[in-house]
């Protein structure tokens, strides 16, 4: 008879583990006003969105053929953006938590608003911080898509108006 080789049966990999849930916070600062912009979000999505002075805001990708933005008020902001939001936010951000970009050097400007990024899980005892400008092209484009997937509830909270 003849044996044919067969080649061995795939495995099926184990489902990957979920992104442990994080508390994010974001804290820009622009070193020539000092106009600040923070943010807080847990992992069900609701958060915070705190402005030192009110602003328009680029809502849409830059990338969008007619730039649509929404004026935030100075002060304190409660938004829900969802349990996908945060997924968006934290999969932007993912690098710069838990990626390879954690612990990269970036030859920023010193003239672009300076940031500090936390995360924290107390009940796992799990909690970091990065510190960069938004002269670092990569995570400037990540903390872009992170803030308009924020902004995206205030343009949907007054699309009712």
């Amino acid at each position: 008879g003849v044996v044919e080789d067969q080649p061995p049966p795939l495995s099926v990999p184990a489902p990957l583990q979920p992104a442990v849930p994080l508390a994010l916070d974001y804290h820009q600062r622009n070193v020539w006003t000092g106009w600040e912009l923070r943010w807080h979000i847990e992992a069900d999505g609701q958060g915070w969105l705190d402005l030192s002075e009110g602003q328009h805001m680029q809502y849409a990708d830059p990338s969008s053929p007619v730039p649509w933005t929404v004026y935030i008020a100075e002060g304190r902001h409660q938004f829900d953006i969802g349990a996908d939001g945060y997924a968006d936010i934290r999969t932007a951000l993912e690098p710069y938590i838990s990626g390879p970009q954690r612990e990269a050097d970036c030859d920023g400007m010193s003239d672009q608003p300076l940031v500090t990024l936390t995360w924290a899980n107390p009940a796992r005892a799990i909690s970091g911080q990065t510190n960069t400008d938004l002269g670092c092209q990569e995570f400037a484009m990540r903390a872009g898509t992170a803030e308009r997937t924020i902004l995206s509830a205030f343009v949907e909270s007054r699309s009712g108006e």
